[in-house]
């Protein structure tokens, strides 16, 4: 990561900063410079907030859907989820402890005051988290990640699967959904537009360095893709490698999909990231065939899981490092 452009200095957050002795509204601010770094597909970050005294409310920001590539939203309220989940551990490392209430299509938390959480928490584990898009060192998951119960309850269900023939199932339901997908040229241009080179100014978006791909082979990749979109299909084939290479799957589903139920879902996402980051593991959604149907329906019958399936993530050891993406200051007023 290149800390002198602007557009990667969120990262830089210093916890040391946190203004202690300021109002409340000040210090829920500074909160929101650790929910920015939550992930959001093709780094949209389609989040946006609105502090009223000791109140959060984070909203989505329309203008930044994906019309093609998440037409009902669910990736959008997601993504919400993991920003709210972030918020939430950076405000319990600083003594301020939140509840979350759910309106229409938003969220609402609260804060009280309380003592800072001891041992630092998961705080860290949020500068530190990315999506490793490289291929894993296939060894077991240690049983603490195996065993790790879920921070949401009710409508939200997690499942890590790590038998080897469900996850071959899993993989080759995957490579039929993102075939499908990749062929899709409307799918594939907007992809593309939120595309960006490596020594990019631009605050969102992805370069092509969370893949490894050097500045020049980006730019290559970028002028091939629009030029014929149609050769994408092809890279999708190497999403089945990537997935088996991995030690696992974790499948998120909600009992009902609703804007409610997909923010609870995408806080138990990223707090089950969080988790695997402060133990070392990687991890990459590739959410093709969870968001896809018939796909999503031979996911829930591979695997007995109820439900919709919403979002699917591999999990593994990796080896990209320091694969962070820009971030665009916070939308707050």
């Amino acid at each position: 990561m290149n800390k002198i452009l602007p557009n990667y200095q969120a990262w830089d957050i210093d916890e040391n900063d946190y203004p202690a002795t300021a109002d409340i509204a000040t210090r829920i601010k500074f909160l929101i410079g650790y929910g920015i770094l939550a992930p959001s597909q093709h780094n949209t970050q389609p989040w946006a907030f609105h502090i009223d005294n000791n109140s959060l409310h984070v909203l989505p920001d329309t203008e930044r859907a994906l019309a093609v590539g998440d037409p009902q939203n669910d990736g959008l309220y997601l993504s919400l989820g993991a920003c709210i989940e972030n918020i939430m551990t950076a405000g319990k490392y600083f003594g301020l402890v939140s509840s979350v209430s759910f309106a229409d299509t938003s969220a609402a938390l609260v804060f009280q005051e309380t003592k800072p959480e001891p041992g630092g928490g998961l705080l860290a584990a949020i500068t530190a988290r990315h999506s490793d898009k490289g291929k894993y060192t296939l060894k077991p998951l240690p049983e603490e990640i195996i065993n790790l119960p879920q921070a949401s309850a009710g409508t939200v269900a997690r499942k890590l699967i790590t038998d080897a023939v469900i996850l071959q199932k899993i993989s080759a339901i995957h490579l039929r959904a993102a075939t499908q997908i990749a062929s899709n040229l409307d799918f594939v241009k907007e992809l593309v537009g939120w595309m960006r080179p490596n020594d990019t100014t631009a605050p969102d978006g992805m370069p092509g360095s969370v893949i490894g791909n050097s500045a020049l082979k980006t730019k290559l990749i970028m002028a091939l893709v629009r030029r014929k979109p149609q050769v994408f299909a092809k890279a999708a084939a190497k999403d089945k490698e990537l997935m088996e290479s991995s030690s696992g799957v974790a499948i998120w589903t909600v009992a009902q999909k609703s804007p409610a139920t997909l923010i609870e879902c995408g806080i138990d996402i990223q707090h089950f990231w969080l988790q695997l980051t402060m133990r070392g593991l990687s991890a990459q959604p590739l959410t093709a065939s969870v968001s896809t149907k018939p796909y999503s329906d031979e996911i829930i019958a591979d695997t007995g899981l109820t439900g919709f399936p919403v979002f699917l993530m591999r999990i593994g050891y990796g080896h990209l490092k320091d694969v962070k993406t820009p971030r665009r200051e916070p939308v707050c007023n």
